[in-house]
């Protein structure tokens, strides 16, 4: 489990597994001696004991995909229901054209180019001011 978006650790890339006893030992074979330094553990340590501040997050990563997801439809994309921190969805231009004007205005989203999804784009789930510089460049883009 990744303790990117719900504990806001994203740039300490941390994470942990539960599997069979075998499984963690070949996890555990392949993994390098130190893969994460004291900083990175006291983070972790520190978001797992705080339930309320992960709880606080989480709402936050739901209402902002929530809200994304519908004003993205309200500009015509098709949008894929989601339960992630994500958002997948095909705008009503050619996908290259969004995502290239977007990179202009420094605004980075994840381009398919490959079947079956080419013409769609992944949009992480940020904060409500991100999401509102995203919404007001598409609606640039897309008049």
């Amino acid at each position: 489990m990744p303790f990117s978006k719900s504990y806001a650790l994203a740039g300490l890339r941390v994470g942990f597994a539960l599997g069979a006893p075998e499984l963690i030992e070949s996890l555990d074979a392949v993994k390098d001696s130190y893969n994460l330094d004291r900083l990175a553990i006291v983070g972790a340590v520190a978001a797992i004991e705080d339930e309320a501040h992960h709880r606080k997050l989480v709402e936050a990563v739901v209402e902002n995909r929530e809200d994304l997801t519908r004003d993205l439809g309200r500009l015509g994309f098709d949008v894929v229901p989601s339960a992630t921190n994500f958002v997948f969805a095909k705008p009503p231009k050619p996908a290259a054209g969004v995502v290239a004007a977007l990179r202009e205005r420094k605004i980075l989203v994840r381009h398919y180019d490959r079947e079956p999804i080419a013409g769609w784009i992944r949009t992480t789930i940020g904060t409500r001011d991100q999401h509102d510089k995203l919404l007001a460049a598409l609606k640039e883009i897309l008049i």
